[in-house]
């Protein structure tokens, strides 16, 4: 016995030709749009529904991270498609500007992008529009994948491809898939301490296979860089933190992916850096006198020695003058 995705049972005991029938009929009602192999169809909730199955109460536990308020545990994964299907049944498709979507839809933006994005690969699937419209997506209504293919169509096409293009220079991937690194780092806390893995370490977790490779070269490099720059840092009065240190190196635009509040840190590097370019100026000042000084002593050196070397011309014109009267004399 089989049971398909669509909850269709297959029964073993009838004829190859009765069961490709059936698959025919099912291609034929785009049941099987979403069993490709190698991808990840739409969520419906079968595997939430079947957790709560087995809770007595109906409900899953879900710890909220108080820092940063992102889902933890392992029902995080479950809640993030939950959180997908309620988008996708009550986010409007044809909204044209940013601007123009609320507040409250804006919070829902990672994972709305993430069903367009299936939407976008649905949509390059065809040739022509003519196409398109005939093979909407079975969890769009007709009327709002036309709006949707004629928003692709215009100029949002260009944006997009150049954001695609952008992507292909993302040379730093994770291996974390769709969890966020607030959950990883939460999830990776320590069992008696409770303590969190600093930020270095976490890029560690989330770059790093199981067997210790690196994911590519460059992950490794930006944690050496790090490594560097901590290890400079300890002559320092103030030495930087993980935290600072990955600022520097990545970006505050990373920094927000892994939660660090980089206005803080920013704040404490440029005090820092003020704090040394004071002092080089006051090193640059010493300089400047002990060179003034060396001046005075070499221009007053070479007085003393214009005067020294003046007083022993006059004394040799003494001695050649008493050499000269003394030959004068004896002859």
């Amino acid at each position: 016995m089989l049971l398909c995705s669509s909850g269709v049972v297959l029964c073993l005991c009838w004829s190859d030709s009765a069961v490709l029938l059936l698959l025919l009929k099912l291609f034929q009602w785009k049941w099987v749009n979403d069993w490709r192999i190698g991808k990840r169809g739409p969520s419906r909730g079968i595997a939430t529904n079947r957790v709560l199955k087995t809770k007595t109460n109906g409900k899953l536990e879900l710890p909220i991270s108080l820092e940063n308020l992102a889902p933890n545990g392992i029902h995080a994964d479950l809640f993030a498609s939950e959180v997908g299907i309620v988008t996708r049944q009550n986010a409007p498709l044809d909204v044209e500007k940013w601007s123009q979507v609320r507040d409250d839809v804006k919070q829902k933006n990672a994972t709305f992008l993430c069903w367009r994005s299936r939407l976008r690969e649905h949509y390059e699937l065809y040739q022509t529009d003519e196409e398109r419209l005939q093979n909407p997506p079975n969890n769009v209504l007709p009327e709002t994948w036309e709006n949707l293919v004629s928003y692709f169509r215009i100029p949002f096409q260009e944006k997009s491809l150049r954001n695609k293009d952008n992507r292909k220079h993302h040379v730093v991937p994770h291996i974390v898939g769709r969890r966020t690194f607030q959950v990883v780092r939460r999830d990776r806390r320590h069992p008696r301490t409770g303590v969190e893995p600093d930020i270095q370490e976490l890029w560690q977790i989330t770059h790093q296979k199981s067997n210790g490779e690196w994911v590519n070269e460059k992950a490794k490099q930006i944690d050496d860089d790090i490594s560097t720059m901590l290890n400079d840092s300890y002559d320092l009065e103030n030495p930087f933190t993980p935290n600072e240190a990955f600022l520097i190196m990545r970006g505050e635009k990373s920094g927000a992916s892994y939660s660090i509040k980089a206005s803080k840190s920013k704040l404490r590097i440029q005090a820092q850096l003020q704090e040394a370019m004071q002092d080089r100026e006051e090193l640059t000042k010493e300089i400047d006198v002990l060179k003034e000084k060396l001046e005075e002593q070499r221009t007053r050196q070479e007085e003393e020695l214009a005067q020294m070397k003046a007083q022993l011309e006059a004394q040799q014109a003494i001695v050649n003058s008493l050499i000269t009267r003394f030959d004068n004399e004896t002859n």
